[in-house]
């Protein structure tokens, strides 16, 4: 049993630098490997045409711009 993802034979990462910042592992089951892909891509409109992104998702983002967790640090209104 593989402990690492390169100690696994089915992973298509191609060559690791820095174009792939920003990428997710994805599993595609027709070819049964594991691929970086861009995380925009997982996001694409074709994958939430069905309106329902996954639950964990959906929840971290509204932790994440919920008003009452921002940090506003040395916000300056200006002069009126």
């Amino acid at each position: 049993m593989a402990v690492n993802l390169r100690d696994l034979e089915n992973v298509s990462f191609g060559t690791l630098n820095s174009l792939k910042n920003k990428h997710v592992i994805k599993y595609v089951a027709s070819s049964d490997t594991y691929e970086l892909v861009s995380a925009d891509s997982v996001l694409s409109s074709s994958n939430v045409l069905d309106g329902n992104l996954p639950d964990d998702f959906v929840d971290q983002i509204e932790d994440e711009i919920n008003v009452n967790n921002l940090e506003i640090l040395g916000y300056d209104g200006g002069g009126f």
